[in-house]
């Protein structure tokens, strides 16, 4: 089959490798598409991620759908020909973490293209656990389906945000993340949305899809602008999509007394603020990472039901063999390119 190798940063060699042989659990996909995620431009340029260093030769990707080719004997509920949205992590099911649903804190977690030596989904064809394997619809396709698990991200950190029905959002960023935070509170009951970003070009998508105010994360009256709609009174639930410094200290900054900060970025970047605006305001900053128990199904429904249309972040889409030349686009068009897919078969 073929393979994407990532051989060193920014080198994507593409190769031939053995076909995966299953195992009892296991189902064998035909991988049809994998979106490009933030990691992986990350693990492309520089090699590692959150301090976590590729071992080379690599394969990235981890947002992923396709065709049931071969099952295990032991499988369950998926059969040949079924079209599967792939839950790209696994874990153990008994460690405490796993028995109280966060099987993202899991002891044994493992994820697809998780350094050092995990690897992802840039080949033709995979292995999976079949009980990481959910059936999509007709009416969701194989494009769709690889954007499940970034609408499963964000499902994640809106379930432990303290949002209520009718609350004023900010939004710190309007990439993938960013914006699917914004399709899916419109489509639960927010009331106005702000999101901020550097790039005009992905505030205006973002205007497109709902937001209520839009701010350039450089315009100099920025906190003036985002105090002025909340009336003074702060924001009571952001999102900060980049996980950098200084978006941090804006979300610390525009929260309302009380407010709960959720942090779904994630950069290799060490930062600091000041205790006592936390302290004062008696803010909540959580953090979220990958998603628990059943989020991949409530992703499934959304998407299928249309009430978040996921292919409205969608902008490039490039094949297996051009996996490089995507890569390359992402960094010289950072301001055009949302979403990437990738079509593998």
């Amino acid at each position: 089959m073929k393979a994407a190798l990532l051989t060193a940063p920014k080198k994507i060699e593409i190769a031939d490798l053995e076909m995966p042989t299953i195992k009892n659990d296991d189902v064998l996909i035909k991988i049809k598409r994998v979106g490009v995620c933030g990691s992986d431009n990350h693990m492309y340029n520089k090699g590692e991620i959150a301090f976590s260093k590729v071992k080379f030769p690599f394969i990235l990707g981890h947002e992923c759908s396709g065709e049931v080719v071969e099952i295990g004997k032991d499988v369950k509920n998926i059969k040949i020909g079924d079209r599967v949205a792939i839950e790209p992590s696994t874990h153990c099911g008994k460690c405490e973490y796993c028995r109280k649903g966060l099987f993202n804190l899991c002891d044994e977690y493992h994820f697809l293209a998780a350094p050092p030596d995990n690897n992802g989904a840039f080949v033709e064809y995979l292995t999976h656990r079949y009980d990481h394997c959910f059936l999509i619809p007709e009416n969701i396709s194989f494009d769709e389906g690889s954007l499940v698990e970034p609408l499963a991200i964000v499902i994640q950190a809106f379930e432990i945000s303290n949002f209520n029905i009718g609350d004023n959002i900010l939004i710190i960023g309007s990439g993938t993340i960013g914006l699917l935070i914004l399709m899916l509170l419109k489509s639960i009951g927010a009331d106005k949305c702000v999101v901020i970003d550097y790039f005009d070009s992905k505030l205006e998508i973002a205007k497109n899809i709902g937001a209520d105010l839009t701010i350039n994360a450089g315009d100099k009256d920025l906190l003036a602008k985002a105090k002025i709609f909340s009336k003074g009174k702060g924001f009571p639930v952001i999102f900060d999509s980049a996980g950098k410094e200084n978006s941090l200290n804006i979300g610390i900054t525009l929260a309302k007394k009380c407010g709960t900060i959720v942090v779904v970025g994630i950069s290799d970047e060490k930062a600091s603020f000041n205790i006592v605006d936390i302290i004062s305001s008696m803010l909540t900053i959580k953090g979220t990472t990958d998603f628990s128990n059943n989020i991949f199904s409530k992703a499934i429904s959304l998407i299928g039901n249309k009430k978040v249309d996921v292919m409205k972040i969608v902008t490039h889409y490039f094949n297996l063999n051009e996996l490089g030349k995507a890569f390359e686009n992402i960094n010289d068009n950072s301001r055009n390119t949302i979403k990437t897919i990738i079509r593998i078969n």
